[in-house]
């Protein structure tokens, strides 16, 4: 296994841990007891700029950090959520392979599939794929 393998495994591995952790009760836990313990000592400081800024920087740090882990956690779910939704497509007779790996697609590609899904049959009990729509006719007026 080399170094960069080995470092993405460990930052892997923290970012599942702290994900899991912060996400919980303990987290929540953590958090206040800080905010707790940042009230107490401030008599020790007499409420200075410096006890106020040590909150501050801290806050700004777990902030800063957080972003990237809750970026990281929400992206590995909408893979996952994306596969398993690729594979109920792929696995169903008559669905649309249109809609397998559609979040690549272009947000105008997205709009045109959008539309095609509003011209579905609405008031049919039967189920239907963007197969059975019909694209739209182009009608030229000569003059």
């Amino acid at each position: 296994m080399s170094k960069h393998s080995r470092i993405a495994v460990l930052f892997e591995e923290l970012s599942v841990v702290l994900t899991k952790i912060t996400a919980s009760s303990l987290g929540f836990g953590i958090a206040l007891a800080f905010v707790l313990m940042w009230i107490f000592i401030g008599p020790l400081f007499n409420f200075s700029q410096a006890w106020q800024n040590l909150l501050t920087f801290s806050i700004m740090i777990a902030t800063f950090l957080m972003v990237f882990l809750l970026q990281r956690a929400q992206s590995k779910d909408m893979q996952a959520i994306n596969l398993k939704l690729n594979e109920l497509i792929a696995s169903q007779t008559g669905a649309s392979n249109r809609m397998l790996n559609v979040e690549d697609l272009s947000e105008a590609e997205l709009a045109f599939i959008r539309d095609m899904h509003d011209r579905l049959p609405k008031d049919s009990l039967d189920s239907h794929s963007l197969e059975h729509v019909r694209e739209p006719e182009i009608v030229i007026v000569q003059r």
